[in-house]
C-alpha cells in the first residue's frame, strides 16, 4: 500500500512536471 502510494505521488509530480514544461514550450513558442 505504501509502495503504491510512492509511486502514486511519483507519477503524480511527474505529470505536474511534464505539464509545466509543455506550458513553457507553448510560452515560448
Amino acid at each position: 500500500m505504501k509502495q503504491t502510494k510512492r509511486i502514486s505521488k511519483a507519477t503524480k509530480e511527474q505529470l505536474v512536471a511534464f505539464a509545466a514544461l509543455y506550458e513553457t514550450k507553448d510560452f515560448i513558442n
